[in-house]
């Protein structure tokens, strides 16, 4: 089972009351989800972030600098 890993670094915004999370294009969590994962928006993933919870994303956004996911 994947768990994609994250920290407070990869926070981007608040929108609508829930937390944004951005992983930029060089960053090999994006190509784990997008290549292996083959995961693509509105999909939900199983993530954590560090030394904290672990829960779900769901994929907001694939462009072409950035994953966007809450």
């Amino acid at each position: 089972m994947n768990i994609i890993l994250f920290s407070f670094n990869d926070f981007k915004y608040t929108n609508k009351n829930e937390n944004i999370f951005s992983f930029n294009k060089k960053d090999e969590r994006y190509s784990h989800i997008t290549k292996i994962l083959r995961l693509k928006v509105g999909d939900v993933f199983k993530c954590g972030l560090i030394n904290a919870d672990i829960g779900e994303g769901i994929i907001k956004e694939i462009n072409e600098n950035n994953l966007l996911f809450s």
